[in-house]
């Protein structure tokens, strides 16, 4: 199936057409001289009269001769549609303004609507490589990387990266391995910036606002995400933390949760590549503290494994074509089922029910940039947790 092009090449297409009385097939050579009368240009069907039939032509698949404007034009059409179409194949973010922070207004919690009115959209956003980095370049661990920190309490923070607008293509290959069928590949625009805490919410930080700590694996300095907590509860921190700060918090979508992980890169695994250094994956013990693990391009820890990641989202099979802020965080009275994201730390060996079955999916496989899962948000599993995203201006 053809993709959709940009507007630019619809109009130069369209400018060469309204002029011009033959097309030549660039494969066949087979040429269609006649009346143009009709241009569908959402699909870029040209109906061409041709000795009283009408021959209805993709532009996509010919050159348009003129004798005013010659080949110029349409050539520089179609390579203007080429370009755009590899650029949606291989769509980065592109790279992150300059921003300041400003108090987005209040509003729903995880739920809620994907407002973060703190700034305009951004129209038209384009791909773009983040940082000037040759593309898959693997993170140097090096890095320095600008956040902003949030107070809690005088002794507690959280910080997070900026994550600039952009577009990529959410999914997997059909040969990445490890791959489940509802990794549909599909181009997503993500129009508005945002703020993404750089860790897992840790037990402190989720003590410090809920007063309670529900994680059956503890540390005593509080380093180690928080966890056994429900969508609910992650929910609640979310709109607790949005009264106490005065900054709509709120759980990502999974296409921000995605975008975000990726960083711009396509493999499995962003940063360096390597899922032993990006994350915590089929290891015993619990969870392992935050940040101990190399980032991503964008600055994010633990995007790959120690613990599962709420999402605002219900889970829901994906639709092919472009997607603009994708959102299914609201649904009917018996929709319960909300995405999970990252894989965590848990053996394979503790995830096989009786029977062998996979019981739960684990391992480095679990932990790949566009794998799905998905949990009632009613549940609290012992390596499942969150992270907050909150507005950019």
């Amino acid at each position: 199936m053809w993709r959709s092009v940009s507007l630019t090449g619809i109009l130069l297409l369209a400018a060469a057409v309204v002029r011009a009385d033959t097309l030549v097939h660039k494969e066949t050579g087979e040429k269609f001289t006649g009346k143009v009368c009709d241009a569908k240009i959402n699909n870029l069907t040209l109906v061409l009269m041709v000795d009283g039939e009408r021959k209805y032509l993709d532009l996509r698949k010919y050159t348009v001769i003129d004798d005013d404007l010659g080949e110029k034009e349409a050539e520089a059409a179609q390579e203007q549609n080429a370009e755009d179409e590899t650029a949606e194949e291989t769509a980065e973010p592109e790279p992150p303004p300059e921003e300041e922070v400003e108090p987005v207004p209040e509003g729903e919690g995880a739920g809620g609507e994907l407002d973060n009115e703190a700034g305009a959209p951004e129209e038209d956003a384009k791909p773009g490589d983040p940082d000037g980095a040759a593309e898959d370049e693997p993170d140097s661990p090096a890095k320095e990387f600008k956040t902003v920190d949030i107070e809690i309490t005088e002794d507690v923070t959280m910080s997070f990266a900026r994550i600039p607008p952009g577009r990529f293509v959410m999914g997997s290959a059909r040969n990445e391995e490890g791959r489940d069928d509802d990794e549909l590949q599909h181009p997503v625009i993500i129009s508005r910036g945002f703020l993404m805490s750089t860790t897992e919410v840790t037990q402190a930080q989720f003590q410090a606002v809920m007063g309670n700590n529900p994680s059956r694996f503890r540390d005593e300095g509080g380093e180690k995400p928080v966890h056994s907590v429900s969508w609910l509860a992650a929910d609640e921190f979310c709109k607790k933390l949005t009264e106490r700060c005065k900054m709509h918090f709120r759980l990502p979508t999974e296409a921000e949760w995605e975008y975000a992980a990726r960083a711009g890169s396509k493999g499995p695994y962003s940063g360096t590549g390597e899922i032993e250094e990006m994350g915590y994956v089929a290891v015993s013990g619990g969870p392992k503290p935050v940040a101990q693990k190399q980032p991503n391009r964008w600055g994010l820890y633990d995007m790959h494994g120690n613990v599962w990641e709420w999402t605002c989202d219900l889970y829901r099979p994906y639709k092919s074509g472009l997607a603009r802020d994708p959102n299914s965080s609201e649904g009917g009275r018996d929709d319960f089922m909300r995405v999970i994201r990252g894989g965590s730390w848990w053996r394979l060996a503790d995830s096989l029910l009786p029977n062998g079955e996979k019981a739960w999916e684990v391992g480095p496989a679990a932990a790949r940039s566009a794998n799905r899962w998905r949990m009632s948000e009613r549940g609290g599993m012992h390596d499942v947790g969150f992270r907050i995203v909150t507005g950019l201006k």
